[in-house]
């Protein structure tokens, strides 16, 4: 690096100064910090000295919530209430964004609603539909492997996240066929609102319905597979090229497995994750988290 006691400006046109000098001028000067009085996060001393000691984000927290005073209007209640919502649950919304956002709010929560009742009762039709068409696979049938992948299924399946029950929302459950028993003996096989299919008869859904765009999701989506045969190396595009193992990850007499899951509730609420597991050929083990995504 050159500095400025050693540089011959003398070399330089007038014009050429003009274009250097900032780079010495333009030096940032220190600026005092300190760290937020409640979550301890790094901020400006000035900027903690004009929100009371606070940094943005718990400054915009603090500002979110509404006075003790504050209560949704009679109106919209009255329109909550049957939803099956909390009017309470609300006044952070009505306070934050103002009453013309909450009134469009729950006109889409209605929207939802109505997308439920109509749409809900093929759901179940076309789920019932399945169940009597799909083979049934005796457990006397199922190979060793099969039955290591049933303890991984039942694994995922009973550590998944759950979000609150709604009586207006359904949930998909899509998983491979000798993992069906499996969910039917834990939480998917105990809620009247839940639906499982294979991945097959998950696309014959997607070709009855088609979901509106721009509304609420009605459904909330679960997903689990294992790859027993992945490719090791994944391209994306024609010059990234991803590794999903390293050859000295896998010892010899093993197979690597890649297990995936996922749960998504609208377009941009969701999370996906994968990870690789080892099969000895009589027991199947976790190794580690190899992909995921928040969404």
């Amino acid at each position: 690096m050159v500095s400025a006691s050693s540089f011959n400006f003398s070399s330089f046109s007038c014009c050429n100064s003009l274009e250097i000098f900032p780079l010495f001028i333009a030096m940032p000067r220190f600026r005092p910090q300190t760290r937020c009085v409640r979550c301890g996060r790094p901020v400006l001393q000035s900027k903690a000295d004009k929100l009371d000691g606070l940094c943005g984000i718990c400054h915009r927290e603090d500002a979110a919530i509404p006075p003790d005073d504050v209560n949704i209007p009679h109106h919209l209640a009255r329109r909550l209430v049957p939803m099956n919502e909390n009017p309470l649950d609300y006044r952070k919304m009505a306070w934050r964004d103002g009453l013309d956002f909450l009134t469009h709010y729950i006109d889409k929560i209605s929207e939802r609603n109505e997308l439920f009742e109509k749409w809900f009762p093929a759901l179940l039709a076309v789920a019932n539909q399945c169940l009597d068409n799909r083979p049934i696979l005796p457990e006397n049938w199922l190979s060793k492997v099969d039955r290591a992948k049933q303890q991984i299924y039942k694994t995922k399946i009973s550590n998944a996240e759950r979000l609150p029950p709604d009586r207006n929302k359904a949930t998909i459950c899509r998983m491979p066929l000798i993992a069906i028993s499996v969910a039917q003996r834990l939480w998917p096989g105990k809620d009247e609102h839940t639906v499982i299919l294979t991945p097959e008869e998950k696309s014959k859904w997607n070709e009855i319905y088609s979901h509106p765009k721009d509304t609420f999701w009605w459904f909330v989506n679960y997903w689990w597979s294992i790859d027993d045969s992945p490719n090791q190396k994944v391209s994306l595009g024609e010059r990234i090229t991803i590794s999903n193992w390293d050859d000295n990850d896998v010892p010899e007499g093993n197979l690597p497995w890649l297990v995936h899951s996922g749960l998504q509730w609208g377009p941009l609420y969701g999370g996906s994750k994968t990870e690789r597991w080892l099969w000895d050929g009589n027991n199947c083990k976790f190794v580690r988290i190899t992909g995921g995504c928040q969404f």
